[in-house]
């Protein structure tokens, strides 16, 4: 492969899978299998969430220190992919559902 900008550094494969990762899950929850058949609302999403993820300080480090520091931001970010990538295995219909027994547990109104 050849690179589309070579002035631009090279990033950690952990950090592209993770990349990869926000990319499936727009295309998911569209259902859609290439980025140009999104809806230009999604297309938007998709940009601003790839923009924030690449600015925002989380990227592990590259030298190899893997001692990695607890942020709570972090956490619920990687906690709420979670949920998000639950619920878009989901078909619509299903999907409203889990969404108010969720909101109920978090509440605890049961």
């Amino acid at each position: 492969m050849k690179k589309l900008f070579p002035d631009v550094p090279d990033v950690p494969q952990s950090v592209a899978n993770r990349a990869v990762r926000i990319v499936e899950k727009h295309l998911r929850t569209h259902k859609v299998t290439r980025a140009r058949d999104l809806p230009e609302e999604a297309k938007i999403r998709l940009y601003r969430d790839l923009k924030f993820f690449f600015e925002s300080g989380e990227q592990p480090s590259t030298n190899g220190n893997r001692g990695e520091v607890f942020s709570l931001r972090g956490f619920w970010a990687r906690f709420w992919e979670k949920i998000e990538d639950f619920l878009s295995t989901f078909d619509a219909r299903h999907e409203r559902d889990l969404r108010i027994i969720m909101l109920r547990y978090a509440q605890c109104s049961f």
